[in-house]
């Protein structure tokens, strides 16, 4: 259940921003909203790995994290 409020969450951030994020990027835009307890920055990325919506564009080697953006977005 949780899993699928962050998915839709992330999906509504995704679209506000209009460009790749990365996943500490959407952790904090996670905690500016209403979530207490967000999840690490290992469970996010499993997370959004699982839903086919979410792509992965690069890793960036200085941060270790990942950018991710919708699906549409990567077109």
């Amino acid at each position: 259940m949780a899993q699928k409020m962050i998915n839709k969450t992330v999906r509504k951030i995704l679209k506000e921003v209009n460009e790749p994020l990365t996943t500490g990027e959407i952790i904090g835009r996670l905690s500016d909203r209403r979530y207490k307890n967000t999840p690490s920055i290992r469970a996010i990325s499993q997370i959004l790995t699982r839903d086919k919506s979410f792509v992965k564009v690069e890793f960036d080697r200085g941060v270790k994290q990942c950018l991710w953006a919708l699906k549409e977005e990567v077109k």
